[in-house]
């Protein structure tokens, strides 16, 4: 079940927030993170990001700063990613770890 990511910088007041300017480059991305794996650090800076992700299946994400990652549990987690479908987030400054897990 791999999910990818996608992490945008904000869009600038000319451009708006959604989706991110073209021009913007991306922050960070990771593809085909596998089921029960921890994501690779999100480092987002001021004033924040959006975070985009889709999966394969549908599946359960938990999102923590990286500093909590012990906690990270998808299985609790009420943010669901839909089959196929683009899910957007937004993150305030921090780093932050994602790990997915099968919707059952």
């Amino acid at each position: 079940m791999p999910t990818d990511i996608a992490l945008h910088p904000l869009g600038t007041p000319v451009h708006g927030n959604h989706p991110p300017s073209i021009v913007v480059p991306k922050l960070a991305g990771q593809v085909a993170l596998a089921a029960a794996a921890n994501s690779a650090p999100l480092v987002v800076p001021p004033p924040g990001a959006k975070l985009h992700l889709v999966s394969t299946v549908k599946a359960r994400v938990d999102i923590r700063p990286t500093a909590d990652v012990g906690n990270l549990n998808p299985a609790t987690s009420g943010m669901i990613l839909g089959a196929n479908e683009r899910c957007v987030y937004s993150l305030p400054p921090g780093n932050y770890t994602l790990v997915t897990a099968d919707f059952v």
